[in-house]
């Protein structure tokens, strides 16, 4: 039996979005979802599935944007929104299939 102690992170998806108004990424890990900004000097986080506690699907009536959000919560009650998520659905399934985390419609 070998000792594979050595992960590899294996990317499922990149959606384009948005978070505290900038423009980016989404994206979905075996290991957890982040967001990657476009511009590299604007804020980037992470959540590691084994810390995501909740998350919605937000559904906004907007004049600009989809209105199709996400929110997520982790283990410390912090708050990381993505807004006008592209595929939103799709991404909502993939975390709820590799995370098995809480998750609710909101709005």
């Amino acid at each position: 039996m070998s000792d594979n102690s050595e992960s590899s992170t294996e990317s499922h998806g990149s959606y384009t979005c948005q978070s505290t108004n900038h423009s980016g990424r989404l994206v979905v890990t075996s290991e957890g979802i982040q967001f990657q900004p476009f511009v590299a000097s604007h804020n980037q986080w992470k959540v590691a599935f084994n810390k995501l506690k909740r998350m919605e699907k937000v559904n906004t009536i907007v004049q600009v944007g989809s209105g199709k959000d996400l929110l997520f919560y982790d283990a410390d009650d912090t708050t990381y929104s993505a807004s006008n998520v592209a595929k939103r659905d799709e991404v909502f399934t993939q975390i709820v299939g590799y995370s098995n985390v809480k998750w609710q419609v909101v709005g």
